[in-house]
């Protein structure tokens, strides 16, 4: 499941695998790219929330989980942080742990 974290929600999951994508919104073509691949090759195991990077309203996310670049993905283990993916590169070596 793929979600859009809203302004004023707290980040949950209701899965005991989660990932966070930092994004930007529209115009990020390694974003868009990472969203798609993850809506083919993730399992229902995992719920995956996005993160408007560049919002000021999430500003406390990207600096607690210090995304500074788009995409970053984050995986949870039982909502904990687990992985950090920093980039379409890294992420697409690794999407394979998406299918578990």
């Amino acid at each position: 499941m793929i979600r859009e974290l809203q302004v004023g929600e707290e980040l949950y999951f209701t899965k005991a695998k989660g990932a966070v994508v930092f994004h930007i919104p529209g115009h990020c073509a390694g974003c868009k790219r990472a969203i798609a691949t993850l809506e083919q090759s993730a399992s229902e195991n995992w719920d995956i929330i996005l993160i408007d990077a560049e919002s000021d309203k999430f500003k406390s996310y990207v600096e607690k989980y210090g995304a500074k670049t788009a995409p970053t993905i984050i995986t949870f283990n039982k909502g904990t942080a687990d992985k950090t993916f920093t980039g379409l590169k890294e992420f697409l070596a690794n999407k394979s742990i998406f299918e578990e």
